[in-house]
């Protein structure tokens, strides 16, 4: 289903190193966003990280958990998180970084007698901006 923009606010930790392969770990609240059918739902992603700096640029790769939250769901059914998982690239700029990532959530609504109704896959491409402590 096609899903509106939204707006993702999140946080990493990157361990100092001197050498150009570096490790972190990070967060990610995405507000909620709605689908074509109205639906709305967000994932939560905490994930650790990847880096190889080339210069200015560096590559990275994220991997971790999410939590699935979603709307108006029937008192019956309940959401169950999965894996969260990310490549991409960014430029850092002295104290700011921009980054490109595909990434894609997934989750699954089911029953609370653990029932699947239905696997929940969020693929996306975004782009961010950071400020860097």
């Amino acid at each position: 289903y096609d899903v509106k923009t939204g707006i993702t606010i999140g946080g990493e930790y990157i361990l100092d190193s001197d050498k150009d392969l570096t490790f972190g770990a990070g967060f990610e609240y995405q507000l909620t966003r709605e689908t074509e059918f109205k639906d709305k739902f967000n994932f939560i992603p905490v994930y650790a990280l990847a880096r190889y700096q080339f210069d200015a640029f560096y590559m990275t790769v994220k991997a971790g958990y999410n939590l699935l939250q979603f709307e108006n769901l029937p008192e019956e059914a309940e959401t169950t998180g999965g894996l969260f998982y990310g490549i991409g690239g960014g430029m850092t700029f002295d104290k700011f970084q921009v980054e490109l990532l595909y990434s894609v959530n997934n989750g699954e609504i089911g029953t609370k007698t653990g029932i699947n109704i239905m696997d929940i896959k969020y693929s996306k491409i975004s782009l961010s901006v950071g400020y860097k402590f």
